[in-house]
């Protein structure tokens, strides 16, 4: 175990939230000791002057367990993360615990970016019109995916909520993978951002849809041949299809998840997507399995 020092503690104010990129993470044996680059402004009581820069967690709890998860992430990335004391010294003595971390804002559009790289999740797809699956089933019916021929999937799906603009769409506690999402139809000029929340770690995407036709449905996804609806003395329509959730794994598009997957989406305060036409069902797909 690390020898912590017993120094003159500093009879300071405790500093609630600091931030900064990760500098040091150890591990020993049930405790995780980090650093971060942004040097606390005021130390707790507690805490030994050589221990000044540290802080603290336990593994032995869920909550710990998915703080660790995040600093192993933001070692990965080299992304900025946000650190809450507790204000104490509850987990080794002489070195200040941390109650929660989050990335911060400014790292999160990046973050997400580089992370995503080469999956579904990568850039979305604007469609205006009808957006199919394999089973022929049109997006703008809440069934789309409930109807689809894949009976070892499980999907999450939700409409508009006028009163509460960040809508949950779809949880799982599970391993697997995500292959699709799908936010409603907005009207042109309408602001939104994705959260999707992997293993505890949320990462965001925000667009605008700003597209030639009145109303837009953004859409992350792998497309197979477009469905063709032909219409008499008329030139044939052309319509996107999603691939399987299976296509999209092969293809190593999809997003994998280790523990937990959750999805939300939130908008402005545009007030037509409301309108009648306008496709009004959020919706992710998602397969169980193991990946490596």
């Amino acid at each position: 175990m690390r020898i912590l020092a017993a120094l003159a503690s500093l009879s300071l104010s405790f500093s609630a939230l600091s931030a900064g990129s990760l500098t040091t993470l150890d591990v020993q044996e049930n405790v995780v000791f980090f650093e971060t680059s942004e040097t606390k402004a005021t130390s707790l009581s507690c805490v030994s002057a050589d221990n000044a820069a540290l802080y603290s967690l336990s593994l032995t709890s869920d909550s710990g367990k998915a703080m660790y998860a995040m600093l192993m992430t933001a070692m990965a990335s080299g992304k900025a993360i946000e650190v809450t004391s507790a204000g104490d010294c509850g987990v080794v003595d002489k070195v200040e615990r941390a109650a929660s971390i989050k990335f911060s804002e400014a790292s999160m559009a990046t973050t997400s970016k580089a992370r995503f790289k080469g999956t579904i999740l990568e850039s979305a797809v604007y469609t205006n019109g009808a957006l199919y699956n394999l089973s022929e089933n049109m997006s703008s019916s809440p069934n789309f995916f409930l109807q689809a021929p894949h009976s070892s999937l499980n999907r999450g799906i939700s409409g508009l909520n006028a009163l509460n603009r960040k809508n949950h769409i779809g949880s799982v506690n599970a391993t697997g993978w995500l292959t699709a999402v799908i936010l409603p139809e907005f009207v042109r000029g309408t602001n939104y951002t994705l959260f999707v929340e992997i293993d505890g770690v949320t990462y965001s995407f925000t667009g605008e849809y700003s597209g030639g036709a009145r109303n837009g449905r953004p859409v992350w996804g792998a497309f197979s041949t477009p469905h063709v609806v032909s219409r008499d003395n008329l030139q044939n329509m052309y319509y996107p299809v999603l691939k399987t959730p299976e296509e999209v794994i092969s293809l190593g598009k999809g997003v994998p998840f280790y523990r937990s997957l959750r999805v939300f989406y939130q908008f402005d305060t545009a007030t037509a997507y409301l309108d009648r036409g306008i496709k009004q069902y959020a919706s992710i797909d998602f397969m169980y399995g193991n990946p490596q």
